[in-house]
Formats: structure tokens, C-alpha cells, sequence
């Protein structure tokens, strides 16, 4: 397991158990700002989960098409998802 991913965790059990509370929301975006800022391939692989936890569902399928493998089934069904989330936000 990766820092990135380490990190990630905490902060989701942070959000969840503070019912999404202002400052667990702050965190999740300074913990985004600098996972954007980054090169590493595992640091996007985070930010998609950063994002999908933050309801950016568009941004997490764009980068998720951008840096997933096809040939994945599991990464395929994801794609699906979050392409049906970003679809239909707001209705």
C-alpha cells in the first residue's frame, strides 16, 4: 500500500465518521491539490478516489479514462459507473 493510498484511507474514515464535516472536507481538498500537483501514477490513481469521494464524478471518469488500463474488467465496470454518475449529476 502506498502513502498516497494510506493517506486517502484516513481521511475517508475522517469524512465518514464526521458525517462529512467542514473540516474533513478541507482536508480531502488540500490532500486533492497536492495529489493534482503530482506526476506519479499512483498519486492519480488516488486522485480518482479523491474525486469520486468529493462528487466530481466528471473529473474522476476524464482522469480514470486517461490512466486506466482497458483491459481490465474491473477498471472497465468502473469507467461504466462513473460515466453513468457524470451522465445523469443533477437529475
Amino acid at each position: 500500500m502506498t502513502e498516497y493510498q494510506k493517506t486517502y484511507i484516513e481521511l475517508k474514515k475522517q469524512f465518514v465518521a464526521t458525517n462529512e464535516g467542514p473540516d474533513s472536507v478541507r482536508a480531502l481538498y488540500t490532500f486533492k491539490e497536492e495529489l493534482e500537483q503530482s506526476e506519479d501514477q499512483q498519486a492519480k490513481e488516488v486522485l480518482v478516489d479523491v474525486y469520486d469521494l468529493l462528487d466530481f464524478k466528471k473529473d474522476a471518469y476524464e482522469l480514470l479514462c486517461q490512466i486506466g488500463n482497458r483491459s481490465d474488467k474491473k477498471t472497465l465496470k468502473r469507467l461504466g459507473t462513473l460515466k453513468d454518475y457524470a451522465e445523469n449529476w443533477g437529475f
